[in-house]
């Protein structure tokens, strides 16, 4: 992969620990398989991805996968030109080599754009902002005008219930975080040159910390404490 590109994915991994990052992109190989938990957790994020895109039933779908960036960028180009309100999988990218795929790309009436990003959490974490700040500079340096970011994600007690048959306008609820998000894009970019200088160095030396778990566990941890 080129390591002048990165993706929002990447970006929040690599702002969690530069090794992860680092490893990811070099090592993947020894990567830990999720358990059978955490594929749990996968799972029904998909589902709830699915779920949240009934809530827009004229929205269409960039379907290139992750390795085809130029082509889904062009793809969003091209139904953005159409006209369409709404485009689930959109993808943009900005000059300083950072990519983003956002959940839900609506275009408002005065050719402004909302960035929504749908979670499968009852809650919003610290870092679904700086996701969403990854985003919008994204957006905005492929020459969006982006009015606001919007989180999209369940109610309280319904993540349990959670099933294909579940009813989109019961169990999701918007909340408009668009001050939050873009009072991090400065952060974020120099967060991202950071992290572009460590794709160009050799491994880097990180030592176990309580990070490694939160707020999620590292897919890495096992073979950090091989070699720490």
């Amino acid at each position: 992969m080129n390591p002048t590109i990165i993706s929002k994915s990447q970006f929040i991994r690599g702002k969690k620990c530069k090794k992860s990052l680092w490893l990811y992109r070099n090592k993947s190989d020894e990567r830990t398989p999720p358990s059978q938990k955490r594929q749990e957790i996968f799972d029904n994020g998909n589902l709830v991805g699915e779920l949240a895109q009934k809530m827009f039933p004229d929205g269409v779908l960039v379907a290139e996968d992750y390795t085809k960036i130029a082509e889904a960028i062009e793809t969003t180009r091209a139904f953005v030109r159409e006209g369409k309100k709404f485009v689930f999988e959109s993808t943009a990218s900005n000059k300083e080599g950072f990519f983003s795929r956002i959940d839900v790309l609506e275009k408002n009436e005065d050719g402004s754009f909302n960035l929504i990003e749908v979670k499968s959490t009852e809650s919003i974490r610290d870092y679904y902002l700086d996701d969403l700040a990854l985003q919008a500079w994204a957006f905005i340096g492929e020459g969006y005008e982006i009015k606001k970011t919007i989180l999209m994600y369940l109610k309280k007690g319904t993540y349990k219930t959670i099933s294909e048959n579940s009813v989109p306008e019961q169990i999701f609820q918007f909340e408009d975080v668009t001050e939050k998000v873009f009072e991090r894009i400065d952060d974020v970019k120099k967060t991202g040159a950071e992290l572009l200088d460590v794709l160009t160095q050799g491994e880097p030396f990180v030592k176990i910390g309580n990070y490694c778990d939160s707020p999620y566990e590292c897919d890495f941890k096992e073979y950090c404490k091989g070699t720490s």
